[in-house]
C-alpha cells in the first residue's frame, strides 16, 4: 500500500538504495514532495547519472518544485479547471441551440496536456496561485475546499472584450452573430465593445476603418479581441495588438492568416 506520503517514502527508500533509476514518472502530483525528498535523502540526485523526477498534474506546490527549488524536471498540466468548465458551457449551448462545435481533425477536444519544464517562462503568478483555487469568480471568494481562496476572485464586469468584423448593417447574416455576441457577454458578465459598420463606398474603406477600430481598441486597453481577418490591412493591425499583448482570436474569415 503506497496510498500515503509515509508509505510512499518507505517504498522509495527501499527502492532507491542503489540509485538504480534514472527517471521516476509520477502519475499523480500528491506524491511529488515525498518522492523528491526520498531521492535527495538517498543521494540519488548527486550521482553521475542523477535520478530525475517528473509528474502529471500541477498545483502551487508542484510549480514551486519545478521552478523555485528545481527538484522536479517537469509537470504535465491536464487543465482540470477546463475539464469542469467546458462541458457545462458546451452542454448548455447544445440544450439551448442544438449546436455543437465541429470536431477537430483528431476528433477530440483537448483540455491540454501542457508540459511545464524548469526553463518555461509562460507560467504566471496567477496560474501558480489560482489553479488550485479553480479561478473563483466574484462574488465567490472561496476555494474548492470551502476556505477563503488565496486567489483573488475575478470581477468579470471589469473585463473588456472587443470585436471588429466586416459584417455591415445591411448584411442580415451578421444579425445573429451580433445578437449571440451580446448574449454571450451577458452570460459571462463582461463588457463587450462590438460596433457594427454601416455600408461603405468600397471594401477598401471598410477595411481601413476596421483596422483603425482594432488599433483603437487594443491601444485603449481591451482584455481580449475577436476579429474577422478579411484583408491584409486587418492582419497588420492584429499584429500590433499582439505586440501589445492583447489576446486575439479570429472568426468567419482568415483561416490561413490566423495560423500566423
Amino acid at each position: 500500500n503506497i496510498s500515503t506520503p509515509e508509505s510512499m517514502s518507505l517504498r522509495l527508500n527501499n527502492e532507491l538504495g542503489d540509485c538504480k533509476y534514472q527517471f521516476i514518472l509520477l502519475g499523480s502530483s500528491r506524491m511529488a514532495a515525498a518522492t523528491v525528498k526520498a531521492v535527495r535523502a538517498a543521494g540519488c540526485h548527486n550521482k553521475d547519472v542523477p535520478t530525475k523526477v517528473g509528474t502529471f498534474d500541477t498545483s502551487e506546490e508542484i510549480f514551486d518544485l519545478v521552478f523555485a527549488t528545481r527538484q522536479l524536471e517537469f509537470a504535465v498540466d491536464q487543465y482540470n479547471h477546463m475539464q469542469g468548465w467546458a462541458p457545462v458551457h458546451f452542454a448548455a449551448l447544445y440544450v439551448t441551440t442544438g449546436i455543437v462545435l465541429s470536431s477537430p481533425p483528431e476528433g477530440l477536444y483537448l483540455s491540454g496536456p501542457v508540459l511545464y519544464t524548469q526553463g518555461d517562462t509562460s507560467v504566471t503568478d496567477t496560474l501558480r496561485t489560482c489553479a488550485d483555487a479553480a479561478f473563483p469568480v466574484c462574488p465567490n471568494t472561496l476555494g474548492p475546499d470551502g476556505n477563503p481562496s488565496k486567489c483573488p476572485c475575478s470581477d468579470r464586469s471589469k473585463i473588456v472584450i472587443g470585436g471588429v468584423v466586416h459584417g455591415i448593417t445591411s448584411d442580415t447574416f451578421w444579425d445573429a452573430v451580433f445578437a449571440a455576441a451580446a448574449q454571450g457577454a451577458d452570460d459571462m458578465g463582461v463588457d463587450l465593445r462590438f460596433d457594427r459598420f454601416e455600408p461603405q463606398e468600397s471594401n477598401e474603406i471598410l477595411f481601413r476603418k476596421m483596422s483603425a477600430k482594432i488599433l483603437s481598441l487594443c491601444q485603449g486597453g481591451v482584455d481580449g479581441l475577436f476579429v474577422s481577418l478579411s484583408d491584409p490591412v486587418i492582419v497588420d493591425a492584429v499584429k500590433i495588438c499582439q505586440e501589445l499583448n492583447v489576446p486575439v482570436m479570429s472568426i468567419n474569415a482568415g483561416f490561413a492568416e490566423s495560423k500566423e
